[in-house]
């Protein structure tokens, strides 16, 4: 007999994904030495009465999630670097403009650049753009953020 699981998560994954970006700082060297995500909803009250009805009530609490990246390696135009290697399990949230903040902390090397020891040190700030309204319940979401010294946090559509 074949049970059929007519259930989903009630959370939302949610990851982060920095990067250089390849248009402005084609020829530099970045290295990423911190991701921090602020003001996510954290506390909340769900309400299912079916699993397709299902309500949640925030209150003010939020937290932040912060990944210090140790070493020196160089970060590539491709891979970059996640927040979370397996995503972050969130609330569902509406997602308004200026409320989640994202920072990177990182060092820029120019062109030719290779003592380390040279590269200058930046911390850029920028809220996640508001192009998904909401996070949903059982749905992944992974936002590419490029990061240059001319135009500090991109995000990619």
């Amino acid at each position: 007999m074949v049970v059929g699981l007519t259930f989903n998560h009630l959370f939302s994954k949610v990851n982060i994904r920095v990067k250089q970006n390849k248009g402005t700082n084609e020829r530099d060297k970045f290295i990423i030495d911190k991701i921090t995500l602020r003001n996510v909803k954290s506390k909340g009250t769900c309400t299912a009465l079916h699993s397709w009805d299902v309500e949640w009530e925030y209150d003010n609490t939020t937290k932040t999630f912060t990944k210090d990246i140790p070493g020196d390696d160089i970060i590539d135009f491709e891979t970059g670097i996640m927040l979370s290697d397996e995503g972050l399990l969130l609330l569902p949230q509406t997602i308004s403009a200026n409320t989640i903040e994202l920072e990177v902390a990182f060092r820029h090397g120019l062109e030719g650049e290779d003592d380390i020891s040279k590269f200058e040190s930046k911390t850029y700030r920028a809220y996640l753009p508001n192009t998904v309204k909401q996070w949903e319940a059982g749905k992944s979401y992974t936002y590419t953020a490029q990061v240059s010294t001319y135009n500090p946090i991109v995000f990619l559509p």
